[in-house]
C-alpha cells in the first residue's frame, strides 16, 4: 500500500488543457513572432505548432488553414487600433476628432509593434488577399465618415480616403525616420485631411 503510494506521487503530473480561447491566442502569438522574425512566408501551420509544443492536428481545430491563421492575426491587430479609438473617443466625434485619433492610435500600435504590423501590411506579394481586404474596408469605413461629416458625393468621398492611406504610409515613414515627434505628426496629418475636406466643400459649391 505504501508503494503504490510512492509510485503514485513519482508519477509525473497531467498536463493541463488550456482553454480553447487561450490555446487559439497562444496560436496567434506564435505566429506574429514568425512574421516579425522571418516574414509572412516562413508561416506555417507546423511551424506555429511546433513554437507552441502542440501536434499540428490541434492547429487545425481553431485555423482552417495559414490563411485563416494569417487573417485572424491582422484582424487581431485591427480590432485593437478599433477598441483603443473607439475608447477615447467622444460619443459624436466631428472629422478633426476622428482623424486625429485614428493617427495617433495606429502611430502607437506602429511603434509599439512596428517589426509585426511593417510586415503584415508590405509583404503583399506573399499574401496579397489580406492586405487587400483590409484596404477596401478602410476606404468604405472612412467614405461613409467623409459623406456624413462633409456631405461629399461617394466617389470625391473614396478619392480623399485614398489620398488619407497613401499619406498614413508618409506618417508612419516619418515617424520610423524621427523626422518629426509622434503628436508632430499626428497634428499635421489631422490638419492636411481636414484641410482636405473641407476644399473639397468649397470646390463642389463653386461649381
Amino acid at each position: 500500500m505504501i508503494k503504490s503510494k510512492a509510485a503514485a506521487r513519482d508519477k509525473p503530473a497531467a498536463k493541463l488543457r488550456l482553454p480553447a480561447a487561450e490555446r487559439r491566442a497562444k496560436f496567434l502569438q506564435a505566429a506574429a513572432a514568425i512574421v516579425v522574425q522571418h516574414g509572412l512566408s516562413a508561416v506555417t501551420m507546423e511551424e506555429v505548432a511546433a513554437r507552441t509544443g502542440v501536434n499540428k492536428r490541434l492547429g487545425y481545430r481553431y485555423f482552417t488553414n495559414r490563411e485563416e491563421l494569417l487573417r485572424a492575426l491582422l484582424n487581431q491587430e485591427m480590432e485593437e487600433a478599433g477598441n483603443r479609438a473607439r475608447a477615447v473617443l467622444p460619443e459624436s466625434p466631428d472629422l478633426r476628432q476622428r482623424v486625429g485619433v485614428n493617427i495617433r492610435v495606429w502611430l502607437e500600435l506602429v511603434r509599439e509593434r512596428g517589426p509585426l504590423l511593417s510586415r503584415m501590411f508590405s509583404d503583399e506579394a506573399v499574401f496579397p488577399d489580406i492586405a487587400r481586404e483590409v484596404h477596401e474596408v478602410s476606404i468604405k469605413d472612412w467614405t461613409g465618415v467623409l459623406r456624413d461629416s462633409h456631405g461629399l458625393s461617394k466617389a470625391r468621398a473614396e478619392v480623399l480616403v485614398r489620398m488619407y492611406l497613401a499619406a498614413l504610409r508618409g506618417a508612419v515613414e516619418a515617424l520610423g525616420n524621427k523626422v518629426a515627434t509622434l503628436d508632430e505628426i499626428v497634428a499635421i496629418y489631422t490638419a492636411v485631411a481636414v484641410a482636405g475636406a473641407d476644399a473639397l466643400v468649397k470646390l463642389k459649391r463653386a461649381r
